[in-house]
C-alpha cells in the first residue's frame, strides 16, 4: 500500500470524505514537503509511511473540515513518530 492509499484509508476511518480533485493533491504535496522539511530528508522512507499518512490525514482534514483538537493530536503524534528519522543539519 502506498502513502496516498494509506492516507485515504485513514481519512475515511476518521470520518472524512475523500474526493480525488486538485485541492487534494495540492494538500498532499504541501504536507509531503512539510514532512521532508521537518525531517531534513529528500525522500520519505518506507519506515515512516505510517506516520506520514497520519500527518497527511490530519492536514487534509484540517484544510477541508476546519480546525479540530483531534486533528492537532493526530498530527502531534505523527511528529513524535517522525522525530527519530530527522537528520541533523551541520
Amino acid at each position: 500500500m502506498d502513502l496516498y492509499s494509506r492516507a485515504q484509508t485513514r481519512i475515511k476511518m476518521l470520518g472524512g470524505s475523500f474526493n480525488s480533485d486538485d485541492i487534494t493533491m495540492v494538500c498532499f504535496e504541501k504536507s509531503i514537503q512539510q514532512i521532508r522539511d521537518f525531517c531534513n530528508i529528500n525522500e520519505i522512507p518506507k519506515e515512516t509511511e505510517v506516520y506520514a499518512a497520519e500527518w497527511l490525514a490530519a492536514d487534509y482534514l484540517t484544510e477541508t473540515e476546519g480546525y479540530s483538537k483531534q486533528w492537532e493530536r493526530i498530527r502531534a503524534e505523527a511528529e513524535i513518530g517522525l522525530i527519530r528519522f530527522r537528520r541533523m543539519r551541520w
